[in-house]
């Protein structure tokens, strides 16, 4: 059992690179927009009714639309379809990555997002109880949180627990901004186009998901445990 916790978390820490990847790509190429959440979308919708001119107002709200469909998605996969929702995650974000290279052509960067609007929620839930913890692979601001209280916890009490806690969340956000880095760099040389790039961790993130699940595609009607198996809150940012 604890040799599969410790795959599970492997997964987890690989996928958040595609996270830190997304994340990035998204604010380095699309005017600071950050497709992975929906927090300082949501703040600009609400400025915006302040505003003089609201010809974006349309696109924002639809961003939000799109992201909340992708969480209804998730949920109707994770009750009605057999297929593992970490597998199909990471199906949806390669195709998602293909849109993306598409949609770059538009002039009109919360268009050329909306694909991921839609990969990052299902992700996010697919990927957020994994090894016990109820980490984000998307966005950064708990598992900063759950890093820096968890360790504090540790060099004054020294609970074993709380060492381990803050490791998890410690090689999370590691492996988040690897996947920035890639993202940054990639731009250097790609700009728009560097989005295939993003198949590189979403390649290694694939061999991690058949080592964990150990080449087994169909869960044979068991449903993925993500949203049941949550044991701490979640927190956005």
């Amino acid at each position: 059992m604890e040799k599969n916790v410790k795959k599970e978390a492997w997964l987890h820490f690989c996928v958040s690179s595609i996270g830190g990847f997304m994340g990035a790509y998204a604010i380095i190429n699309h005017c600071d927009l950050l497709a992975s959440s929906q927090t300082s979308n949501m703040i600009h919708i609400v400025h915006n009714l302040f505003e003089p001119e609201h010809s974006l107002l349309i696109y924002m709200v639809l961003a939000a639309l799109v992201y909340a469909c992708g969480n209804v998605t998730y949920v109707l996969l994770h009750k009605f379809i057999k297929l593992d929702t970490k597998i199909i995650s990471l199906g949806l974000t390669s195709v998602a990555f293909i849109l993306v290279s598409v949609l770059n052509f538009v002039e009109n960067s919360y268009l050329a997002m909306l694909p991921l609007f839609f990969a990052a929620p299902i992700q996010w839930n697919a990927y957020a109880g994994d090894a016990g913890y109820g980490s984000s692979t998307i966005f950064s601001t708990n598992n900063i949180r759950q890093t820096v209280t968890s360790l504090t916890s540790y060099l004054i009490d020294g609970d074993i627990k709380m060492k381990h806690k803050a490791q998890f969340f410690g090689m999370t956000l590691l492996f988040f901004h690897i996947g920035v880095a890639l993202a940054s760099v990639a731009e250097i040389f790609w700009a728009r186009e560097s989005i295939w790039l993003g198949f590189l961790p979403l390649a290694v993130s694939a061999v991690c998901c058949m080592w964990y699940k150990e080449v087994k595609v169909f869960s044979f009607g068991k449903k993925s445990e993500a949203l049941d198996s949550i044991v701490e809150e979640q927190v956005n940012i």
